[in-house]
């Protein structure tokens, strides 16, 4: 049996995590800035039943705030096979250069179409998670306002209830971005890989200490397709698969 052969690993990418978690944050910043400025004129004197306008208001602004990033999540999963590409382009030169006599590699790019039904998959899935997250803030700062009415304590407590709903809304759009890029990784990679007719990978964490203590156990073992988990499929994984030449 002809020798393993490792080559350059592929590395979890950060920059696309972030772009996509800066746009996220960067709606939800201009979706809160407007709610405020509906909610906090003269909040003691309110009632109610006059916070609905402004609450219908916000739903419908998110849903086109939602719609946008759908492109946005399209647009990073494209960007994403892109990095697949190149850097499954740097290691099959890497295994070419280091090869065994009979080894068969295909080279060059594979076609955009086979990635398609994954692209649709995330931008399906992310549309979802998307426009929950704006739905779940307005009814939270809606049942919210209505029991500080209740209460007669509305002047006192609208802007924190505003304040604590926004950082809890960033929050859940950082553990999307982190978790969903994990997975799409994860996942063109293994398209990828098969599509080359690489069956075996090595597992590779980040080596920090957020990577949780049963993935520390499986750095650098060596695991199919077939097994499960693999890299990117556990919620906020940043593990990836570094293929192997037989």
């Amino acid at each position: 049996m002809a020798r393993l052969r490792r080559v350059p690993p592929s590395l979890y990418p950060h920059g696309i995590e972030q772009d996509y978690y800066r746009a996220l944050r960067l709606e939800i910043d201009k979706w809160f800035k407007a709610l405020k400025a509906r909610l906090l004129v003269h909040p003691g004197t309110r009632k109610d039943s006059l916070f609905e306008g402004a609450f219908e208001e916000a739903t419908i602004q998110w849903a086109l705030a939602a719609a946008y990033l759908k492109t946005v999540a399209t647009s990073s999963a494209q960007r994403m096979i892109r990095v697949v590409e190149k850097s499954f382009g740097r290691q099959q030169v890497a295994a070419l250069a280091n090869t065994v006599q009979g080894i068969s590699l295909q080279v060059g790019s594979a076609p955009f179409g086979m990635y398609q039904a994954e692209i649709e998959s995330f931008s399906r899935a992310n549309a979802l998670l998307i426009k929950d997250i704006g739905e779940k803030a307005a009814r939270d700062i809606e049942l919210l306002v209505q029991d500080a009415v209740s209460r007669g304590t509305l002047g006192r407590d609208l802007a924190k209830i505003l304040k604590e709903t926004q950082g809890y809304t960033n929050k859940r759009a950082a553990l999307i971005a982190r978790d969903q890029i994990g997975k799409l990784n994860g996942n063109l990679q293994q398209i990828r890989m098969k599509e080359a007719g690489i069956d075996r990978y090595q597992w590779q964490t980040m080596q920090d200490r957020r990577v949780r203590p049963e993935h520390v156990v499986l750095n650098g073992t060596i695991r199919t397709w077939e097994q499960s988990p693999r890299p990117g499929e556990e919620i906020r994984c940043r593990c990836t698969p570094i293929p192997l030449f037989e």
